[in-house]
């Protein structure tokens, strides 16, 4: 157990066994076991999560919105039943963020809702009849998707690797996993960030990467909304990195700035970079090609229905990479299965603004 309760100078505290961390003290046993029931319920939440990229989103300039999962949740160690009809009665200002890192629940999808447009405000005179504004809010729902893979080992590739190769694969598997989560968010057909309609759309002037000046830089920041300004990242292809470094502002300064471990983080003009997998590298350059996106990721959720499970077979058949049907137990062989349940979802389109190169067709 990772917690258990000790009295000192006469109270009852809660401390963590692997460090001896103090989590709190109080005047009864059974004030303190219920901080510990709580830290437990914690910890389980962790376990299998639903959660935001950030803890917050802004669905339009100043206006937040909340997050719905629908079902059984467990939050602050207390088990909560949500219901469409219970999400339906919460109204200005009560919205927060509901769901955090941590929370879970067992729905096949999560419902939220966001406003379409903001409001407006008129002057009246002194006790004159006051003009109403409209105010929408629209639902939306995430489905989750599920993602699966089975790697078959022989029993003598286990018996004489000198790495542990389930171990490996599991690290494998998750890098995968860490990758589709990108796509999801960037690049899938109809719903990544590069292919929405209502992006902000920045071609450069020529149909190559090679191409982008400061100009272009400088419209992304400013195409998006404040918040998703102030908040904002760039986020590109690693191979993009030699582009950027040549490229200078008005006054002939280097816009890139490497970070504390080099180029892997930095800044591009002031504003922070990360670099992913799934954008367009400069071996695929070509013309109307999406190739940077700049905003704030609290504008996308990402929704984790189960973590990564894995499984080990040494009996049954499945069909090898090359299509070919492999007896795990005749043809002496093992199989590993992961499973993972996760989807994202934009819910802000115009928080975001996509480079690409022009010359498309």
């Amino acid at each position: 157990m990772p917690w258990h309760i000790e009295k000192q100078d006469g109270r009852h505290c809660v401390i963590k066994n692997d460090d001896g961390h103090n989590q709190g003290c109080h005047d009864t046993r059974e004030s303190a076991e219920k901080q510990m029931a709580a830290l437990y319920a914690n910890e389980e939440m962790m376990q299998s999560k639903m959660y935001l990229l950030d803890d917050f989103l802004t669905v339009r300039k100043g206006e937040p919105y909340r997050l719905f999962p629908l079902g059984r949740i467990v939050k602050g160690g207390t088990v909560r039943e949500i219901t469409k009809e219970l999400a339906g009665k919460f109204r200005l200002p009560h919205f927060r963020p509901a769901i955090k890192l941590g929370s879970s629940t067992d729905r096949t999808s999560i419902t939220g809702i966001k406003g379409n447009a903001d409001v407006s405000i008129y002057e009246t005179a002194e006790a004159g009849v006051k003009t109403g504004t409209k105010v929408t809010y629209l639902p939306f729902e995430l489905t989750f998707k599920k993602f699966a893979a089975i790697a078959p080992v022989t029993d003598e590739l286990l018996e004489d690797s000198a790495v542990a190769i389930w171990a490996d694969l599991t690290s494998r598997f998750a890098r995968a996993y860490a990758k589709k989560e990108d796509e999801l968010v960037f690049t899938v057909a109809a719903t990544g960030i590069i292919n929405l309609g209502g992006v902000a759309p920045i071609a450069i002037i020529g149909d190559s990467i090679e191409d982008i000046t400061f100009d272009e830089v400088n419209r992304a920041i400013y195409s998006v909304p404040t918040p998703s300004m102030q908040n904002g990242r760039f986020y590109f292809h690693r191979t993009i990195l030699g582009v950027l470094q040549r490229i200078k502002d008005t006054q002939e300064r280097y816009i890139l700035t490497p970070g504390p471990d080099g180029p892997v983080s930095g800044t591009l003009w002031g504003v922070p970079y990360e670099l992913t997998e799934v954008l367009t590298s400069l071996d695929n350059d070509a013309a109307g090609t999406p190739f940077i996106v700049f905003g704030d990721l609290k504008n996308t959720i990402l929704g984790d229905r189960t973590r990564m499970t894995a499984k080990i077979f040494d009996t049954g058949s499945v069909v090898d990479a090359d299509e070919e049907d492999l007896n795990l137990l005749t043809q002496d062989a093992q199989a590993m299965r992961v499973v993972k349940r996760f989807n994202a979802l934009t819910v802000f389109e115009e928080a975001y603004a996509v480079i690409s190169t022009g010359g498309a067709s």
